[in-house]
């Protein structure tokens, strides 16, 4: 049944994409279509309560930033948190993350050591992905983007609930935390924000154009105005003149931004081993991805000079299965691969095939801000 979930959850993606034709998909997105105005006005109505404190939002009481976008997935947020995270830790602030671990699974056994510590029951008690000293859950429980994080960040805590009011509470009193991140929190609206750094994907900057789920826009363009910092992501290093100032038309006030997501280089994904960049000319390679975009990365291999014989997309969020896994690396096999190469949010997911006859690869993206790394720079040495 889950996989036939996940067939139908990638050829939806794919219709909405505008990758697959017929007849089936276009009454498909007619249908889709229709659910998107009721969609839409549902986000106006949410809106509209919360800004008039209809249903009013709570204050953490400490500095609380939002990392978010208006479209669903696919703009680069992962590396955006760390990075600030890095930053803010490097003021010596106490930085937690708060996620809603999308796709984590329930824990099969509570927490004892933080119930022991808090006091807390296990309904009070966020999951505790890592403490900024020690990781305590796999990608399993935490979900691939905020075991990633707390994988990466030494010194920041990384906390998953689908009510980030209860994490928050947890992290400043247990945690002794001063700066909260909010992880895909612009639509996260319980809590107050002081800050809402908002990212765009200059491929595409407003999605599919609809909203959802015939497209990818969670909320419309206009919603832009909310953000106190726009940040352009994927922008191969160099300034949108044009998409700048549609962004400037939407939101004069926000500090406007333009990033990279920067290859640093190829990493082991079940070893210490580490390749430069390099390695990939002229390598014959497996594409292994499961994205909103898997195009994006695909061409990033290409640009790096890799050969790619074969491709395999999954949805975004994919949880591979060892029989998949198996399925792949047999393929790089037949096929005379040098490598299997995915993301990195893949990888965390990605059990050891039982023979690996093929190098096994991720690639490390850090996020390169190129055009407003000044502003950027002041506004977090002011927190």
């Amino acid at each position: 049944m889950k996989e036939q979930l996940e067939q139908f959850e990638f050829w939806a993606t794919e219709v909405i994409f505008g990758r697959v034709k017929g007849l089936r998909a276009r009454l498909f997105c007619i249908f889709l279509r229709g659910v998107s105005w009721i969609f839409y006005v549902g986000v106006k109505i949410r809106l509209y309560l919360y800004r008039h404190r209809i249903k009013p939002s709570q204050s953490a009481g400490v500095l609380t930033i939002s990392v978010g976008n208006i479209t669903a997935g696919g703009t680069g947020k992962t590396p955006v948190v760390e990075m600030l995270a890095k930053q803010l830790r490097a003021q010596g602030k106490r930085v937690a993350i708060l996620s809603r671990g999308y796709k984590s699974h329930a824990l099969k056994k509570p927490q004892t050591i933080w119930i022991e510590k808090t006091g807390l029951s296990e309904e009070d008690l966020p999951k505790i992905v890592s403490d900024g000293n020690e990781v305590y859950l796999g990608p399993k429980y935490a979900g691939d983007e905020p075991y990633m994080l707390a994988k990466n960040l030494e010194g920041v805590a990384v906390l998953v609930d689908k009510k980030r009011t209860k994490a928050a509470q947890f992290a400043i009193k247990y945690l002794k935390s001063d700066v909260l991140l909010l992880d895909d929190g612009l639509q996260y609206l319980d809590l107050h924000h002081d800050f809402d750094v908002v990212l765009v994907d200059s491929n595409y900057p407003y999605g599919t154009g609809f909203m959802l789920p015939r497209g990818t826009l969670r909320e419309p363009a206009t919603h832009l105005c909310r953000a106190t910092h726009i940040l352009v992501t994927k922008s191969g290093g160099h300034v949108h003149e044009e998409l700048n100032k549609q962004l400037s038309a939407y939101n004069p006030c926000a500090i406007l931004m333009t990033s990279s997501h920067s290859e640093q280089y190829l990493q082991e994904a079940h070893g210490d081993g580490r390749l430069p960049l390099s390695y990939l000319q002229n390598k014959h390679v497996v594409a292994v991805s499961g994205i909103a975009y898997p195009k994006s990365f695909e061409d990033k291999l290409e640009k790096l000079g890799a050969d790619i014989i074969a491709t395999r997309r999954f949805v975004d969020h994919h949880e591979y299965t060892l029989r998949e896994v198996n399925k792949i690396a047999q393929l790089a096999a037949d096929q005379g691969a040098d490598a299997i190469i995915m993301t990195e949010k893949d990888a965390v997911k990605f059990p050891k095939p039982s023979n690996l006859d093929v190098s096994l690869y991720y690639l490390r993206i850090e996020i390169d801000v190129f055009d407003g790394q000044e502003p950027l720079q002041q506004w977090v040495e002011s927190l």
